[in-house]
């Protein structure tokens, strides 16, 4: 039996869901989103049982992220009573909340050969869960547009996409030793999860190819003690796609990829 903690920096690159904003005649305009690259702090438990050759393991894993990117943006507009122009302030902050979580059954079987490389194939089932909140504050000349106008002081949108999948896995994890104590490991696994999603009142069904990949280096000091760092690997296809009515896209791919730092005790 063994047990694995390990803490996950891992950062997020995607574009977030397209905008509707105002152009110059009032008319709506479909704008791209700010492209978020941010590290999202995490963990990973993982537990199993090896034996004869073959290993029953289970991990689960949360990756969480709140953040927020103010953007600059000023137009010159020209009074008609004078000469004089008018600096307006359009700054608005985005807001996003995002969080990952996700749970892996797999079953292996450990192949090792005499230059100290070794081989293990897996099949198991992989579940995710996957949701994200987009919030866009109004500058303030236009709060103050609203407010004379009577509107409510609100934010200017507010986007939320969910994502629950549940799928088959098939990965392997290689090792090679280099010296005693000491070896290179990596592991590949692809998933192919099926959901239903939701973005606003908007639902639909995808399906959503999920590679994961890690490289590093293991050092065990002890045989029952192995301590790990590496990089890893992640990309999620149309991870929370949602079609409108309109046919158009409201989500783009999400890779995430950082530094790991395992520890393993075995019993």
């Amino acid at each position: 039996f063994y047990a694995e903690g390990e803490a996950l920096a891992l950062r997020q690159d995607w574009v977030s869901v397209p905008e509707m904003q105002k152009d110059k005649d009032g008319k709506d305009t479909e704008v791209d989103s700010v492209k978020e690259k941010k590290f999202n702090p995490g963990f990973r438990f993982n537990g199993g049982v090896e034996m004869n050759g073959y290993d029953v393991n289970a991990k689960v894993s949360q990756l969480k992220h709140y953040g927020e990117t103010k953007v600059e943006k000023k137009e010159v507009e020209e009074t008609p009573e004078s000469e004089e122009t008018k600096e307006i302030d359009l700054d608005r902050s985005h807001t996003t909340k995002f969080k990952l979580q996700d749970a892996e059954l797999t079953v292996g079987r450990a192949f090792t050969f005499d230059n100290g490389f070794s081989i293990k194939p897996m099949i198991g089932a992989h579940t995710a869960k996957v949701s994200r909140n987009f919030a866009t504050q109004l500058s303030t000349e236009e709060k103050a547009e609203r407010a004379e106008n009577g509107e409510m002081d609100k934010k200017y949108s507010n986007k939320k996409s969910k994502f629950r999948g549940v799928g088959p896995q098939a990965g392997f994890k290689v090792e090679q030793r280099l010296v005693e104590g000491l070896k290179l490991v990596g592991s590949v696994s692809q998933s192919i999860l099926f959901s239903p999603v939701k973005y606003r009142n908007v639902a639909d069904q995808t399906v959503t190819p999920v590679t994961k990949a890690n490289i590093g280096a293991a050092w065990n000091p002890v045989e029952a003690f192995e301590l790990a760092a590496g990089y890893e690997m992640q990309y999620w296809f149309d991870g929370s796609e949602v079609t409108s009515v309109t046919g158009k896209s409201l989500a783009k791919n999400l890779k995430l990829d950082g530094v790991t730092v395992r520890a393993k005790v075995s019993f």
